[in-house]
């Protein structure tokens, strides 16, 4: 099985985060062969960004913060 890792950084993103999450989610499941994890690195975000990674991240094993 092959691997891929998304690695995306966020700042101030608590509203673009999920809605990223899905489309890659979404794509995902178009390549049966591949696990994948997505990565997420919170920059210094002053909103609540890092709340809601927390919580992505609780909810589904492909996510990382």
């Amino acid at each position: 099985m092959n691997n891929i890792s998304f690695i995306l950084p966020a700042y101030n993103e608590q509203d673009n985060i999920p809605v990223v999450f899905q489309k890659l989610s979404e794509l995902m499941k178009k390549f049966l062969n591949f696990k994948y994890e997505i990565i997420f690195i919170n920059d210094g975000s002053f909103d609540n960004t890092f709340e809601v990674l927390k919580r992505l991240s609780s909810e589904n094993r492909n996510v990382k913060v």
